[in-house]
């Protein structure tokens, strides 16, 4: 349930607002009954707490990494390519393009590629042993 609320300064704006209710000083009034919103006393300010997207470590080169932006400038100015750019390209690298799911290629009349099917097959067999199924 939302509650409904305004804000109200002095005894005056409080009385011209509401018939119930009694003024307790300046701040939140519900809309409906006159009385103040009971509202949480907090030390500092209330915001939605924002994460990190990369979390603080120290690079090689001894530059704080804090964020995605400063590790792509890390990376540029020493001439390193990101770990993940490595992985994506070795595995596209390996994988023979072609049609691997029949269904899909029988719905559009395409043809099935042998090379690519016995590579997403092993693929899955390695991916199962890794986890130790």
């Amino acid at each position: 349930m939302i509650t409904r609320c305004v804000f109200v300064g002095s005894a005056a704006d409080h009385a011209r607002r509401f018939t119930v209710g009694c003024y307790e000083g300046a701040g939140l009034y519900n809309k409906k009954t006159g009385y103040p919103i009971d509202m949480p006393q907090r030390d500092g300010l209330c915001a939605p707490m924002i994460m990190a997207d990369v979390a603080e470590h120290v690079a090689p080169d001894g530059t704080v990494v804090s964020s995605k932006s400063t590790r792509r400038e890390v990376c540029a100015r020493n001439g390193w390519e990101p770990r993940e750019k490595v992985i994506q390209h070795n595995e596209r690298e390996t994988r023979p393009t072609g049609y691997v799911n029949p269904t899909f290629a029988k719905k559009r009349g395409l043809k099935l590629c042998d090379k690519a099917q016995q590579w997403h097959h092993n693929r899955r067999r390695r991916q199962a042993q890794l986890a130790g199924l």
